[in-house]
């Protein structure tokens, strides 16, 4: 059963990195639907939110691994920390990205504390 599970992930993996972003749900079904149609529609369903970092859902996974970020309108993207941020397995944010805007006003910043003198 391990590796039929295991298989089923790569699966997955394959199917989230061959759709253009963003996509839905639907997409991913479709896509197994016509690539993989012994793979069972609702471990589809399931490993979509186990995946998905910002769905509370996951929490009632027992390994959800980080692999997509559903935005506002309800799509999803491949997650990526650095522009998602860190989420908790439970779905829930942990920290905020840091906009690549202040990126260069936080190096000014450590530039200045690293010169700064002791008296």
């Amino acid at each position: 059963m391990l590796s039929i599970e295991r298989s089923n992930m790569d699966l997955l993996r394959e199917a989230i990195q061959a759709r253009p972003e963003p996509f839905g749900d639907a997409d991913v079904a479709t896509w197994f639907a016509r690539r993989a149609p012994w793979v069972d529609p609702l471990w589809v369903e399931g490993m979509l939110v186990a995946g998905t970092v910002n769905d509370r859902g996951r929490r009632h996974f027992p390994e959800p691994r980080d692999l997509l970020f559903r935005m506002a309108d309800g799509r999803l993207e491949r997650y990526v920390r650095g522009r998602h941020g860190c989420w908790s397995k439970a779905g829930t944010l942990v920290m905020a990205p840091i906009p690549e805007s202040s990126t260069g006003h936080l190096a000014k910043i450590g530039e200045a504390w690293s010169r700064r003198r002791a008296g």
